[in-house]
């Protein structure tokens, strides 16, 4: 539903100042909040584990503490957001003009619950997988949108865009609430401090704030060199953001599951591990190149489809569809970085991760002002990619020479020479249409892949990942649980 959002809100405001505004208010929120959410994802499970384990009840103890330390970390953020909501933006959009700075100061004050629910609601998530309610947090994750929409519906005509942050708001405190009254019995008085174990979270918390906040840098230097182009660039950057991360969303996580796996080898036998994570790396190349290539041919046609309607006009559609198209030249890249990324942390090289990930944000604030005054919006999309490029060989040659070795190098050479052999043409097409581009780009993908394994295009892959073995595998799934139904309704 989260996708729905976003087309209302193109519906609505388009690529508009206010939308730049909301973009670079959200975006500075979410940056602080994420730190906080990934500090205790990544630290206070694992130590309330180990906690009780040695005490009964200092587990309750602990989380009781974190709250509160959460709680104040919350208040001094939004006493900040308070007091200087303008020099927020001004932190994060420099070239903003008056106008969008006046209108991101007042979107930051409505932010401040978002963003105070934000810090505390991940706290109550680890209490919840804690006594073993593995579902409660997702489904309760799942509602944010379904709070949220109705309320930016209810109050775009009163409210204007700043119904947006007020959903936001409204959504995440909602959602905290539910969460309290689930976990009915969440511990809020601390008692006897932990210390120790309370030193162990803070210290593993801030290997995660620092892993997760270079990652961070990237969007908010994207948006900080977009703030000094024309007005809706920031807008254009966001809308073809959410396109470009749909294969990322849908496919990436099966990838990692699997790769979640072959981890598993790396205790007991490293070069098994290598192996597999090979394996793993040719599997991402084999289907993101194409796939990667189908969304820089559509990526005009699939704008004007997914967003232009309403206030989202024809120069907002070509300005986000050359972002979308330059994002995507990415994608293959952005996924194997991932799987990279992993695999060093499995090596335990987590010096090495974050000296290439700050060498990275680097190298993508030099592109993008470099690029930004001569491309506009597409030249931070264009850069990127020129930083996932450079950050995959800096990844592979320091944490896994082998995996570009001869043969693979041949597998990627061949696979984006055939990718280019129909992209191009069909990138030509969507520039002049829509829908049937569309059409023809998911034809010449399924047979890129399928013609493509069958002519042995595919032979790198793990047999059962090839793409014919996938597609029988889906097809048996597909007839059991079609089977299975029409017993159920037959009984």
């Amino acid at each position: 539903m989260g996708y729905v959002r976003v087309v209302l809100i193109a519906y609505f405001f388009g690529a508009s100042a206010g939308v730049d505004a909301f973009y670079v208010a959200w975006g500075a929120v979410v940056f602080f909040t994420a730190l906080a959410k990934s500090a205790v994802d990544m630290s206070l499970l694992p130590e309330l584990s180990r906690a009780d384990g040695e005490e009964t009840g200092s587990g309750k103890s602990l989380v009781a503490a974190v709250w509160w330390f959460a709680a104040i970390f919350s208040l001094v953020g939004a006493i900040g957001g308070m007091i200087a909501p303008g020099v927020v933006i001004r932190l994060f959009a420099l070239g903003f003009d008056a106008e969008r700075i006046r209108i991101g100061a007042v979107m930051i004050l409505c932010l401040i619950p978002f963003g105070v629910a934000a810090v505390l609601r991940p706290v109550v998530d680890a209490w919840q997988l804690h006594k073993g309610r593995m579902v409660v947090p997702g489904v309760v994750e799942a509602l944010f949108n379904v709070v949220t929409i109705p309320v930016f519906l209810g109050g775009v005509f009163f409210w204007g865009v700043f119904s947006l942050p007020v959903s936001m708001s409204v959504g995440n405190v909602s959602l905290l609430l539910l969460s309290l009254w689930i976990a009915g019995d969440f511990p809020l008085r601390p008692g006897a401090i932990p210390w120790r174990s309370v030193k162990m979270v803070m210290k593993a918390a801030g290997v995660a704030v620092a892993v997760v906040g270079i990652s961070g840098l990237y969007q908010v230097t994207d948006r900080f060199f977009a703030s000094a182009l024309e007005e809706g660039s920031v807008a254009a950057l966001s809308y073809a953001e959410v396109i470009f991360a749909l294969p990322n969303a849908v496919l990436l996580p099966v990838l990692l599951i699997v790769y979640a796996k072959t981890c598993s080898l790396f205790a007991e036998n490293p070069s098994r591990a290598e192996d597999a994570t090979r394996q793993t790396l040719a599997i991402a190349w084999g289907y993101f190149i194409p796939i990667g290539m189908c969304f820089v041919a559509l990526g005009r046609p699939l704008v004007s489809i997914w967003f232009g309607y309403g206030a989202f006009d024809r120069e907002a559609v070509n300005l986000a569809g050359a972002c979308l198209s330059l994002y995507a030249l990415c994608l293959p890249f952005v996924v194997v970085r991932s799987v990279l990324h992993r695999y060093a942390l499995v090596r335990q090289s987590l010096g090495m991760v974050v000296l290439l990930s700050v060498a990275g944000v680097l190298l993508n604030a030099f592109f993008d002002w470099f690029l930004a005054p001569h491309f506009g919006a597409p030249g931070i999309a264009a850069a990127t990619t020129c930083v996932s490029f450079s950050t995959v060989l800096l990844f592979h040659w320091y944490v896994l020479p082998s995996g570009l070795n001869r043969r693979m190098l041949r597998f990627l050479g061949i696979q984006t020479l055939i990718a280019l052999a129909w992209g191009i043409p069909l990138f030509v097409w969507g520039l002049r249409s829509e829908l049937l581009p569309c059409v023809a780009g998911m034809a010449s993908l399924a047979l890129h892949l399928f013609y493509g394994d069958a002519r042995g295009l595919f032979g790198i892959l793990p047999e059962q990942w090839r793409p014919l073995e996938v597609l029988r595998f889906l097809v048996t799934r597909v007839r059991s649980g079609v089977s299975v139904f029409r017993k159920t309704q037959g009984e």
